[in-house]
């Protein structure tokens, strides 16, 4: 229901001619709640664009006048978690705005575009909303907890400084290589398809996650604007000839690699000027306990520091059943925030 006292407010589907207003927004709510997440218009428009995504039926921006001051988006993920459909509820208020209704109409209008999202796109099966709240006890959590929703897990944010971070013990900035190091130079078109492959594997036993598509892979993870590829890396399996790895270089653009070759990778994005984000970190089962993920990370941190990057951020699950939390401090990362995901079944 729509407060009276916004009734004169413009109700419009996001359109890329919204994309300034829109990212005055979202910064605008990152700067006031401190999340940390600033965008820019290319980014914006990245999420626009994303696979499933219809412009026109799954966003929504509320405009006083010319000014954006409430947005909500909507994305039904293609594969099932655990047997339900996924709803991913996204969107925020004008700090200024806030405490007029305009959350709770934004939330409605997620209910009722989810559950007829869902029920396209996976008929019969039961579907379950999920809202990431960056700082629990907020005015967005208080919203989420009025809707029905439950706190359902909480992640960790975590941050280094590169003025002051030196690689832990092993991997030194000048020692000798090591004779078993494994840690390759992610290549997009080599190296894409095998790690998607093992992103699915290493994520099957994590909370929350679905499987990715290639269309999805391609499109929302090597090809966003902000994908960094000559920073993230991956480790091939040793039974992998010599030759194969060879083949495998920038002169053989054509070669790939075999769907189950990837042990273990570290994708890195930069959403903010030299602010490097490591987006997703997996090992998969046959290779966990190696050593691997520390590996990776640290040659990937290495690479962003020599590039004069001046912190590294990362989230991770507090309960992650590889044990990420403890690796990430041991290598340097220390908690700055938590968030915490709601979720409530659709009925």
């Amino acid at each position: 229901m729509v407060n009276p006292a916004n009734a004169h407010m413009v109700r419009l589907p996001i359109s890329k001619a919204d994309l300034g207003e829109w990212t005055r927004l979202v910064n605008a709510i990152a700067d006031f709640d401190q999340t940390g997440e600033k965008y820019t218009p290319t980014l914006l428009e990245e999420e626009l664009e994303a696979p499933g995504v219809d412009q026109d039926l799954d966003t929504l921006a509320i405009f006083d006048g010319d000014r954006m001051v409430a947005y909500g988006q909507l994305q039904v993920t293609d594969g099932l978690r655990d047997g339900y459909a996924k709803a991913i509820f996204g969107g925020g208020v004008d700090p200024v705005y806030r405490r007029r209704g305009l959350g709770a109409e934004v939330i409605a209008w997620l209910f009722k575009r989810g559950s007829a999202k869902a029920a396209e796109k996976h008929p019969g099966i039961p579907t379950l909303a999920s809202m990431w709240i960056h700082h629990p006890g907020s005015v967005d959590e208080i919203l989420a907890l009025n809707n029905g929703f439950v706190r359902a897990r909480y992640f960790a944010d975590m941050s280094l400084n590169f003025d002051v971070w030196e690689p832990p013990a092993g991997f030194e900035i000048g020692a000798p290589p090591r004779p078993d190091a494994r840690a390759v130079e992610f290549l997009p078109k080599q190296h894409g398809e095998a790690t998607r492959h093992a992103h699915n594997e290493a994520f099957a036993d994590h909370w929350g996650s679905t499987s990715r598509t290639k269309e999805n892979w391609e499109s929302v993870v090597l090809g966003s604007v902000a994908f960094r590829p000559q920073l993230s890396r991956i480790a091939i399996k040793p039974e992998l000839s010599t030759e194969l790895s060879t083949e495998l270089s920038t002169d053989n653009p054509d070669a790939v690699l075999p769907d189950d070759a990837v042990d273990a990778y570290v994708l890195a994005t930069e959403y903010q000027d030299k602010e490097l984000y490591i987006s997703t970190v997996g090992t998969r089962r046959r290779a966990r306990g190696k050593g691997l993920a520390t590996e990776l990370l640290v040659e990937s941190l290495k690479q962003a520091q020599r590039e004069g990057f001046v912190k590294a951020e990362l989230g991770v699950d507090s309960a992650s059943p590889t044990g990420a939390n403890a690796i990430y401090a041991r290598i340097g990362f220390r908690v700055v925030r938590t968030s915490v995901v709601m979720e409530r079944l659709l009925t």
